[in-house]
């Protein structure tokens, strides 16, 4: 079995990171209307999951960060989803990577929600942004991915084992995290050797994405978002982002028709929390 190319896990932390993810959870279904309880994640594994995250982006001479107008409006938005949901706000700390990379967003280790700035920037409305919160959301209620500990392996595979050579070239990416944290990671980096195949997972994240599509809707709907403009999104994404597939994310994810379609099922129940 070959591990995801260096390529594409440059192109998006966030689908490599969801590849290994699949490999090692057992997943059950959410009944379609259901949006599962919050569960708040440790201290501890924020901190790991930033600064992995942010040991990945300083190797590409980008910067995770919370200080611009882009941050604010994400902020804004996601205090508003979870908001609707009765979630404290700062449940899930969001960080924003800017450079010339392709719109995304995701939820890393069910812990850290990462946003694209690209993302807004191309996005043509605040529901636009929504929908695709929303559906980070969902991945993380619905606990989609690995055990914490396998969630901290799995990030620092990402990372890889030069983590402790450059993680002195961090301190200025980011800020509010345990310093000790670097060395866990370290030691975590050397234990992350798994891989898996793209047969085995592909059919599984397809159903993790269908259904966090669905739980999104049905969180928008209790925010006061109007669910029908999540599938005019995912009708538009391709239009929106200029890709025939996706916004980022692998090939192994659904198209933008198919998820549009299984929407426009789940829109009734949606459209009653609405």
């Amino acid at each position: 079995m070959k591990p995801p190319s260096s390529r594409l896990i440059s192109l998006s932390f966030i689908a490599a990171i969801v590849i290994f993810s699949t490999a090692c959870s057992s997943h059950k279904a959410v009944p379609l209307g259901t949006i599962p309880e919050a569960t708040k994640p440790s201290k501890t594994l924020v901190d790991r999951t930033v600064y992995s995250v942010a040991v990945n982006e300083a190797k590409q001479g980008r910067k995770l960060h919370q200080g611009c107008k882009f941050y604010k409006r994400t902020k804004r938005i996601l205090d508003r989803l979870t908001d609707g949901i009765g979630v404290p706000r700062g449940t899930w700390p969001v960080y924003m990577i800017g450079g010339d990379i392709p719109p995304n967003a995701g939820a890393v280790n069910k812990s850290v929600i990462v946003v694209h700035e690209s993302l807004l920037v191309r996005s043509r409305n605040e529901a636009d942004v929504a929908t695709v919160m929303a559906h980070e959301i969902a991945h993380v209620l619905a606990q989609h991915g690995p055990d914490e500990d396998q969630g901290s392996k799995v990030t620092a595979a990402q990372v890889g084992s030069t983590l402790l050579g450059v993680v002195t070239t961090v301190g200025s990416a980011i800020a509010g995290v345990d310093a000790s944290s670097a060395q866990q990671l370290g030691s975590l980096a050397s234990d992350a050797t798994s891989a898996v195949s793209a047969g085995l997972i592909l059919q599984y994240d397809r159903d993790q994405e269908y259904e966090a599509d669905e739980i999104g809707l049905m969180i928008m709907g209790k925010a006061g978002y109007d669910p029908r403009k999540a599938i005019d999104f995912w009708n538009n994404s391709s239009v929106i982002f200029g890709s025939s597939n996706n916004i980022g994310f692998l090939s192994t994810h659904p198209s933008d028709s198919s998820r549009a379609s299984r929407l426009e099922k789940a829109l009734p129940i949606a459209l009653q929390y609405y």
